[in-house]
C-alpha cells in the first residue's frame, strides 16, 4: 500500500496535473477561437458602418467650409456697404485663419467660425446703419474689435475697422 501511494505521488499525480493543465488551456483556446470567429463575422458589418460614417462626415465637412460660402459672405458684405454708401477698403480673414480652417476637423455639433475684419471708409451714420444690419444677420456671432480713426482736416469721412465672428454655411443667396 505504501508502494502504491508512493507510485501515485511520483508518477500518476504529475501526469494528472499535466492533463488537467492541458484541458484548461484547451478550454481557454476554444473560448478565444469562438471570440475570434465572432469578431471575423462582425468585421464586414463594422467596415461597412465605418465607411458609411466616413462618407457622412466627408459630406458634412464639404458643406461646412467651402469657397462658395466665403464668396457669398463677402458678396453680401460688399452689397451692404454699397447700400449704405460706404467705401469697402478691405475684407480680411487672415491667411493663418484660412489655413487653420483647412486643417481643423469640424466638431460633429459645432459649425466652423471665421474671424472677419472689414476696413471701411464713410460717415459714422452710414457705418452705424451698416453695422446694425450686419449684426442682425444669422452668420453674425459677435464683435472682436472696432476702431474708428477720425478724418483728417479737410476729409469728411472716417476710417473704421470692424472685426467679428461669422458662422460659415449660414448665409445663402
Amino acid at each position: 500500500m505504501a508502494i502504491a501511494l508512493l507510485w501515485s505521488f511520483l508518477l500518476v499525480r504529475p501526469a494528472l496535473d499535466k492533463e488537467n493543465a492541458v484541458c484548461r488551456e484547451l478550454s481557454e483556446s476554444e473560448k478565444q477561437l469562438d471570440e475570434f470567429k465572432n469578431i471575423i463575422l462582425q468585421a464586414p458589418e463594422y467596415i461597412k458602418k465605418h465607411r458609411e460614417i466616413a462618407g457622412q462626415k466627408e459630406k458634412m465637412v464639404s458643406q461646412l467650409y467651402t469657397k462658395e460660402d466665403l464668396m457669398v459672405l463677402f458678396d453680401d458684405l460688399e452689397k451692404k456697404t454699397i447700400k449704405h454708401r460706404l467705401k469697402l477698403v478691405e475684407i480680411t480673414p487672415s491667411v493663418e485663419e484660412l489655413l487653420r480652417l483647412n486643417r481643423q476637423l469640424p466638431s460633429d455639433n459645432l459649425p466652423q467660425i471665421l474671424d472677419i475684419i472689414i476696413n471701411l471708409r464713410g460717415s459714422l451714420k452710414n457705418v452705424g446703419q451698416f453695422l446694425q444690419e450686419v449684426e442682425a444677420e444669422n452668420f453674425y456671432q459677435g464683435i472682436n474689435l472696432c476702431t474708428i480713426s477720425n478724418a483728417e482736416e479737410g476729409q469728411e469721412y472716417s476710417d473704421i475697422t470692424y472685426g467679428f465672428k461669422a458662422v460659415l454655411g449660414t448665409i445663402r443667396n
